[in-house]
């Protein structure tokens, strides 16, 4: 069980990075690296897990247009 909440981390921790360095490359590569949209995806995800309503299962990281894949 403990592996799992290991991987399910790791997981999360890359689907922020993969959304964080995609906004950036969205945004023009601003300097100063993607660091901003890593934290603005990591706020909107731990937000949207913390209000989810069950009833989906997913978190709602759609706002940031995480739809469309890197």
């Amino acid at each position: 069980m403990e592996q799992s909440n290991q991987t399910e981390l790791v997981g999360s921790q890359m689907e922020v990075a993969r959304l964080a360095r995609w906004l950036w490359k969205q945004a023009g590569s601003p300097p100063g690296g993607y660091r901003e949209f890593w934290l603005k995806v990591a706020k909107s995800k731990a937000t949207a897990l913390d209000t989810r309503d069950g009833a989906s299962g997913a978190p709602a990281a759609s706002s940031l247009g995480a739809e469309q894949s890197p």
